[in-house]
C-alpha cells in the first residue's frame, strides 16, 4: 500500500487562544474548563521559543512496552513525515537499568519542542534512568510539549512528576481521582478509593463527542466515529490543570469517560488520548489508519509546540456513521509487515575445508536464478586474502554439496583482493555484469562481463567502473536501473549512502557527480524495485558495537528523495532458528532472492526470502578478517 494522500497545508492566522478558567473541586463541572490550578499561558523561554518558519522538532522516545512500540514508532513517522511540518528523531530507552551504560542514557530533550512518549513500563520495562527523568521534568516545566501516545499513559506509576504531567493514567483506585463524563457533558470527580481501578473492555467502534472549542478541534465535527478504541474506565491521577477535550461511552455500562485531555504542567503542555492502539502481531492497526487519529495527532503536535494549528480539516475526516480508514502510512515492505520476526534455516553455505580459498568465511552474497539454476557469487576469505567465489545448483538446498569455484580473474590489478560482488543481467546489451570492489585506487569499483553465466572461466578482464574523486572511504557498490538511467549506490565513510547516475545508453560509463542521498548507515546498501510498482526499497546495514542489523528506506523514484521507514527491520532479537542449533545472532549483508535477474532488480513482495551472512556473537571477536561468516536464508 502506498502512503496516504498528502493534504495541502494552508497556513492560517494564529487561532485565538482558549480562555482558561480556574475551578474548584466541584462534583458537576461545566465543560470546556480546566480542573485545578490556574494555568494561564506564559511565554516560552527564548531558548525554546518556536518559530513558524521551521519544522517542529519532535523526539519520539520508545524502547519498551507491552504494546508493539517498534511498529508504533514506524507508523507514527509514516504519518508525520509526509506533512513536511516536523523534524523527527528517535531516542530508544534501555529495557533494563541493569544493562551496561543504561544509567547514562538521556536523550537531548532540550533540543526538541515536542516529545512523543511511546514507552510503557507496565509490560516489563523498568523506568528511565534518574538523569533522563530529571531532564524530562525540566523540559516539560520549562515549556516543552508532550504527546502521551496510548499505552504511555500506563507508564511510570511510581514517578510523581509523570503522574502530574499526564493528569490521568492507568492506576489502581487508590491512586488519584477519576473523571466520569455525564450525558450533558459535565464532569463528575470520583475520589480515590471509590469506584474501580483503571480498566477497559473489548475494543469497539465508538462515537466520539467533542467538548468545548479547543484549537486542536477547531473546525472538526461535534461527533465522529473512531475504530476499535479501548475506552479507559476510571483512569486516575491528580487531575490538576486538566481539560477534557472529548469523551465516549463504555460499551458495557454506557458510562461516559474521557478520550482526549490536555494538562498544563508548569510552562509546558501535555496531550493524552486513548487513540493509537497497536498490539503485538497486529500488522494492520485500524487505530493508526484512522483519518481522525491522523488529523488529531498532527494538530495536537502543532498546539503542543505552541504553533498555530494550521492543518486543514481533511475531506475524509469521519462523521457519525462510520470510521474512515486510510491505507497504512508505510509502504508494503518485503515481509508484508514490519514485524521483526524471522525464521532462519540451516546454513546454506559454510566456510570450506582447511586450505580452501574460502576456508575462513563466506560472505557478501549476490544471487540470481537463470536457466533453471541458482547462481551464487560471494566474497571468499581464505589463505589470508579476499577473493570471489561462485557456486551453482538447480535448488537452493543443493548449493552446499555443489562444486565451488574461485574466480581468479575477478580481482584488482594491484592485488588479489576482490570483494562484495553484485551480479545482474544488463538486458540492453545481453551481458551479465559482475560489479565488485578492489583495493586498487582506495577500494576501486570494478566490473567484468560474460555471456555465459554458468561458465566461471568466461568472465572478461575486469575494468574500473569509475575513478575516485574524493578521499573518503567508499565501499559496497550496487547498481540498478529504471527505464532511462542506471544508478550506482555505495556507502561513504561508514556514514551515509551516496549515488551517481548515467544514461542507460552510456552504461557502464558516463557517471555523473556524487550526491549524498541517505544518512545514518554503516555499509552494505542494496536497492530493489517492488515488482509491478513504482516503489523502491533501500536496505542498509547498521553496526552497534559489532552487532549487525538492517533498516529500510523507501522512495517512489531511484533519484529519491529517500524516506527512512525503520532502523529495526531485521535484528538479531527477531531471529528464530528452524531446526538445529542457532548459527547466527545477527543479520549482515543481505541480498534478496529476486523475481528477475535483469538490471531492474525486482522482487515479488508476496514471495520474499533474504540471503544473509551471519555468525554468533561469541564468534565476533578478534580481527574482523578472520570472522567465520556463513550464509543462510531468512524469511518470515
Amino acid at each position: 500500500m502506498l502512503f496516504m494522500s498528502q493534504h495541502e497545508h494552508q497556513f492560517a492566522r494564529l487561532l485565538p487562544r482558549m480562555r482558561v478558567i480556574g475551578w474548584g473541586l466541584a462534583v458537576g463541572i461545566p465543560v470546556g474548563v480546566v480542573l485545578g490550578a490556574d494555568v494561564a499561558e506564559k511565554a516560552l523561554p527564548a531558548a525554546v521559543t518556536p518559530t513558524t518558519d521551521h519544522p517542529i522538532r519532535v523526539l519520539i522516545v520508545d524502547g519498551f512496552s507491552n504494546h508493539d512500540w517498534r511498529r508504533t514508532t514506524e507508523l507514527v513517522r509514516g504519518i508525520l513525515d509526509p506533512t513536511g511540518l516536523f523534524e523527527i528523531s528517535v531516542g530508544t530507552a534501555p529495557v533494563s537499568l541493569n544493562e551496561p551504560g543504561a544509567s547514562d542514557w538521556c536523550p537531548d530533550f532540550a533540543a526538541s519542542q515536542v516529545v512523543i512518549q511511546n514507552c510503557n513500563s507496565l509490560g516489563g520495562g523498568s523506568s528511565w534512568p534518574a538523569g533522563a527523568r530529571e531532564a524530562f521534568e525540566r523540559f516539560v516545566t520549562n515549556g516543552g510539549g508532550v504527546f502521551i501516545l496510548h499505552s504511555a499513559n500506563n507508564a511510570f506509576r511510581d514517578w510523581p512528576a509523570y503522574d502530574r504531567f499526564i493528569g490521568l493514567g492507568w492506576r489502581s483506585k487508590e491512586q488519584g481521582w477519576a473523571l466520569e463524563v455525564r450525558p450533558d457533558g459535565t464532569l463528575h470527580r470520583i475520589p480515590p478509593g471509590e469506584g474501580g481501578g483503571t480498566s477497559h473492555g473489548a475494543r469497539t467502534n465508538r462515537l466520539i463527542h467533542r467538548l468545548g472549542n479547543h484549537p486542536i478541534h477547531e473546525g472538526l465535527p461535534r461527533e465522529w466515529m473512531t475504530p476499535e478504541i479501548e475506552v479507559y474506565t476510571h483512569a486516575r491521577g491528580p487531575a490538576e490543570g486538566l481539560t477534557v477535550l472529548s469523551w465516549t461511552t463504555d460499551p458495557e455500562t454506557g458510562t461516559g469517560w474521557p478520550i482526549e485531555w490536555v494538562v498544563s504542567a508548569g510552562k509546558g503542555r501535555v496531550y493524552n488520548s486513548t487513540f493509537g492502539h497497536v498490539w503485538r502481531d497486529e500488522p494492520n492497526p485500524s487505530n493508526l489508519r484512522c483519518a481522525g487519529f491522523q488529523t488529531l495527532m498532527v494538530r495536537a503536535l502543532q498546539w503542543l509546540a505552541k504553533r498555530p494549528v494550521t492543518l486543514p480539516v481533511p475531506d475524509d475526516f469521519p462523521g457519525r456513521e462510520a470510521p474512515v480508514l486510510r491505507p497504512l502510512p508505510l509502504p508494503e515492505l518485503p515481509t508484508g509487515t514490519l514485524e521483526n520476526r524471522w525464521r532462519i534455516e540451516a546454513p546454506l553455505l559454510e566456510p570450506g575445508p582447511p586450505g580452501a580459498f574460502d576456508e575462513t568465511a563466506v560472505k557478501d552474497p549476490s544471487i540470481v536464478r537463470a536457466d533453471g539454476r541458482w547462481h551464487l557469487f560471494y566474497t571468499a576469505r581464505g589463505r589470508g586474502e579476499y577473493t570471489t567465489g561462485y557456486v551453482s545448483a538447480a535448488e537452493l538446498g543443493d548449493l552446499p554439496r555443489s562444486e565451488r569455484h574461485e574466480l581468479t580473474t575477478i580481482r584488482g590489478k594491484a592485488s588479489r583482493y576482490g570483494c562484495a560482488p553484485q551480479v545482474f543481467c544488463f538486458a540492453p546489451q545481453g551481458l551479465w555484469y559482475l560489479v565488485f570492489q578492489t583495493r586498487d585506487a582506495n577500494y576501486q569499483p570494478a566490473f567484468a562481463t560474460t555471456s555465459d553465466l554458468a561458465d566461471p572461466d568466461s568472465w572478461s578482464e575486469p575494468r574500473p567502473l569509475l575513478a575516485k574523486d574524493d578521499t573518503a572511504k567508499w565501499i559496497d557498490f550496487w547498481i540498478l536501473c529504471d527505464e532511462a538511467r542506471a544508478y550506482l549506490f555505495y556507502t561513504r565513510a561508514h556514514r551515509a549512502v551516496w549515488m551517481r547516475t548515467t544514461a542507460l545508453e552510456d552504461f557502464p560509463e558516463g557517471w555523473g557527480p556524487a550526491q549524498e542521498v541517505f544518512p545514518g548507515v554503516h555499509e552494505a546498501v542494496h536497492v530493489y524495485r517492488v515488482k509491478d510498482r513504482p516503489l523502491y526499497h533501500l536496505i542498509y546495514e547498521l553496526n552497534t558495537d559489532g552487532v549487525r542489523s538492517f533498516g529500510v528506506a523507501e522512495a517512489s523514484a531511484l533519484g529519491g528523495p529517500w524516506r527512512k521507514v525503520t532502523d529495526t527491520y531485521a535484528t538479531g532479537e527477531g531471529l528464530q532458528t528452524s531446526g538445529g542449533p542457532a548459527w547466527t545472532e545477527m543479520v549482515s549483508h543481505v541480498e534478496l532472492l529476486r523475481s528477475s535477474s535483469d538490471q531492474r532488480l525486482e522482487y515479488d513482495p508476496e514471495n520474499v526470502r533474504w540471503l544473509i551472512q551471519g555468525l554468533r556473537r561469541s564468534e565476533y571477536k578478534g580481527d574482523y578478517a578472520e570472522l567465520p561468516w556463513k550464509l543462510g536464508v531468512m524469511e518470515k
